[in-house]
């Protein structure tokens, strides 16, 4: 007999029970006494209720009962979206969510200080509007994998049919199901659900796009890479494409998932350099594990490698075709596209070349067709498809979801000629369907994206559009940005959400640690939101030609030691620095250093990483504003030598007689100290590789132990005067900028 779950159900409180009562069906009462902590059912709800009711409310499942520092609570879906119908089931979204404590109120002590971060962490994963359910049908499971009838008995209760890769909340259920209370156990899918319907020569079709993340190895972007000694990989998700008229049904299922070799990026940096474990025999058995599961689960495998030929990105893909080659199993088929070198300057339709590649393999892998007659019969199958393709990058993100779209748009070009029959789809016909799947595919990216990453996908608006907008590239660089901050100062926040999530002890999380990493989050937010906004109107305004490569925060340090927040941008030809005016959202100066003119880098390493950026003449560097500005500036500082730090808004300092060119920059004051070793490392590194690729010329870099001076050659005539002077002492009431412990801080 088929088993239902509870889908309306009302909650009664008070100081010593939790009672959850079915309402759309018969049934008995799930009873949480408090004191005792056991779970009984009873079929006389308000008689247990006794002593009154504090609080009564509709709610729409139980998505577990999770422990933490106070004791166990139970965690309920309070809102929900619905979403659409599969094979006559509902899908929905979970939208809210509460926690009610089982246990007394008395027990309440400085541990729910520490539940309530806790809690908090757990609300913010859980109302992403990215878990989904249903009361009936099986969001985990494939269209084929559901239709091989020795593997997949369908009148199992629906938690013990759900594939255990993606039954995110299995652990959190474990106290119900030790118990057998079917009827209470509502799995949970954290991914992605669209639903489409198309209407072609009055045929209507539902397309609908399912994406499955993984909840094995599962986190955020520098947290978890690559595979565990089990074989499970980061950031693995299974989508599945259905496309469904008149009773027939086709799907089409890829993969995605991290290299699965022992590796990490660790650091602050933008993009910090991929490291390979060296334990070969840890390697090879993370490896055969991970594709001798997915062979097994698929037949079939062909795996499509788009990472770089050169640079950081080349040693990870010699080793996963080392590896590959060593596996020597003919269901695994490869290839390698360089990406970024074909599809380079924006050029995204150049994929189209891998199209033609793996074309072979697209045949040979087919997709599954099936019919079902009416309401009342069974799908019968027709073919199965024989194999996936499994796509990756280094992130399996923007490159990975833009390839998969086309490979999907492949196939589903195959799947309407033959689904529209004796009315073959007209160019018009599949220019409109494909319109459509891009929105899907890219709405399908950018979720994934936030799971892993914490942004919208990069290359999303190519996606979308089939073009490469001025806009879509702004957005690309903004998104790259947020990456940035997300990854350094939000994810372990995200990353101890999950963990707690999936049953991870609340002892073995460092709270502490965590909430140190993310400290300050004003100052956190407001360095965000400078170099997000000031990178948007950089290109908006001024980067019409180029390509930008990172950006960061940092402090520009003027000639009397004052430290100004500033925000660093590099593309492939020049340096900028801009002001970013909070209050009314624009740059109040900006700065621009051609790399050409750059001379040489000085790294400083006490007391505080900081590093100074040496041009050669006037003419490599210019203040971006007007030009009578510029010109009214250059009248009044013509006797002297300044940088551009001392001049006024607008001003260029091409226009002045200098010497010598010289920005002093520090880490901003939140960071750590390893972290600013890192920020700096990372800029000097960004701009001695972005200078080479430019002129093939290396730039010099030189190591300071003793903290920086600035030289006489750029220091204005009359600081050059009394360089060697005592500092005056301030008047009685004068604010002084002079520190005792540094007699250089009152220059």
């Amino acid at each position: 007999q088929m088993i239902h779950i509870h889908h309306k159900i009302v909650l009664w409180a008070n100081e010593d029970y939790l009672v959850l009562e079915p309402l759309a069906v018969l049934g008995q009462s799930l009873v949480f006494n408090k004191n005792t902590q056991e779970i009984t059912q009873s079929r006389s709800p308000l008689a247990t209720l006794s002593g009154g009711v504090q609080e009564s409310r509709e709610v729409f499942g139980i998505i577990g009962i999770i422990k933490l520092h106070a004791g166990k609570y139970l965690i309920l879906i309070t809102e929900r979206s619905f979403v659409c119908t599969i094979d006559s089931a509902k899908i929905y979204r979970i939208d809210d969510i509460a926690l009610y404590p089982c246990f007394p109120s008395s027990l309440l002590s400085e541990a729910q200080k520490n539940d309530k971060t806790c809690i908090g962490f757990l609300k913010n994963l859980l109302t992403g509007r990215d878990f989904y359910f249903s009361y009936q049908f099986d969001l985990s499971t494939s269209l084929q994998k559901r239709l091989h009838k020795r593997n997949y008995n369908p009148n199992l209760p629906l938690h013990q049919r759900f594939d255990p890769r993606f039954f995110w909340n299995s652990t959190i259920l474990e106290d119900l199901s030790k118990l057998h209370l079917h009827e209470w156990i509502l799995p949970l899918m954290r991914g992605s659900v669209q639903s489409h319907m198309i209407l072609l020569k009055d045929i209507l079709f539902d397309f609908i796009l399912i994406s499955r993340r993984s909840r094995f190895r599962a986190g955020t972007r520098y947290n978890t890479r690559g595979v565990d000694l089990e074989g499970n990989v980061a950031n693995y998700v299974e989508t599945e494409q259905l496309l469904m008229s008149n009773g027939k049904l086709n799907s089409f299922v890829q993969v995605r998932g991290s290299i699965p070799l022992l590796w990490e990026q660790k650091g602050i940096q933008f993009t910090p350099k991929p490291v390979i474990s060296r334990n070969t025999a840890d390697n090879t058995k993370g490896f055969s594990l991970h594709f001798g599961e997915d062979l097994e689960r698929y037949q079939r495998i062909c795996v499509v490698n788009l990472l770089d030929h050169k640079g950081d990105e080349n040693q990870l893909r010699e080793a996963f075709e080392t590896h590959i080659n060593q596996l020597k199993d003919d269901r695994l088929t490869y290839y390698s596209f360089y990406f970024h070198e074909v599809c380079k300057n924006n050029q995204f339709s150049r994929v189209s070349i891998l199209l033609d590649e793996i074309e072979p393999e697209l045949n040979f892998v087919g997709y599954l067709r099936a019919v079902k007659p009416s309401k009342t019969t069974p799908i019968v199958p027709q073919t199965f498809q024989n194999g996936i393709f499994r796509t990756n990058c280094l992130d399996c993100l923007d490159r990975t979801n833009l390839v998969q779209s086309k490979i999907a748009t492949q196939v589903l070009r195959r799947q309407l000629k033959e689904l529209m029959g004796s009315k073959p789809p007209s160019q018009d016909d599949y220019t409109l369907v494909e319109r459509l799947l891009k929105e899907a595919w890219a709405n399908n990216g950018d979720v994934l994206s936030k799971q892993y990453a914490g942004t919208g996908a990069l290359k999303a608006d190519f996606t979308r559009t089939g073009k490469q907008r001025k806009i879509g590239v702004m957005k690309d660089g903004v998104n790259s940005l947020s990456r940035y901050f997300i990854n350094n100062f939000v994810d372990d926040m995200r990353q101890a959400s999950i963990d707690l999530f999936l049953g991870r002890p609340v002892e073995t999380i460092d709270l502490t640690s965590v909430q140190k990493r993310s400290e300050d989050p004003e100052e956190r937010d407001l360095q965000e939101h400078r170099l997000r906004h000031a990178a948007a109107l950089l290109m908006s305004r001024f980067l019409h030609d180029e390509t930008i490569v990172q950006a960061w925060p940092i402090n520009a340090v003027n000639k009397l030691n004052k430290e100004k927040p500033r925000v660093l941008v590099l593309t492939d030809r020049n340096l900028y620095r801009a002001k970013y005016n909070d209050k009314e959202d624009k740059l109040d100066r900006t700065k621009r250093i051609s790399l050409d003119t750059l001379t040489s880098v000085a790294k400083g390493t006490t007391p505080f990483p900081s590093l100074q950026i040496y041009f050669s003449s006037s003419s490599g560097s210019s203040a971006i504003g007007s030009r009578r500005k510029e010109k009214a500036a250059s009248k009044r500082y013509s006797s002297s030598t300044y940088e551009d730090d001392d001049l006024p808004e607008g001003t260029s300092g091409s226009h002045i007689k200098e010497k010598r060119k010289m920005n002093y920059y520090k880490a901003p004051e939140h960071y750590p100290f390893d972290s600013a070793v890192e920020l700096v490392d990372e800029i000097i590194s960004s701009i001695t590789e972005a200078r080479s690729t430019l002129l093939k010329k290396p730039l010099d870099i030189v190591e300071e132990k003793a903290p920086f001076r600035r030289s006489a050659a750029v220091l204005s005539p009359s600081a050059v005067k009394h360089r060697s002077q005592k500092p005056k002492e301030p008047k009685e009431g004068h604010r002084s900028n002079f520190d005792p412990s540094d007699p250089w801080s009152a220059w």
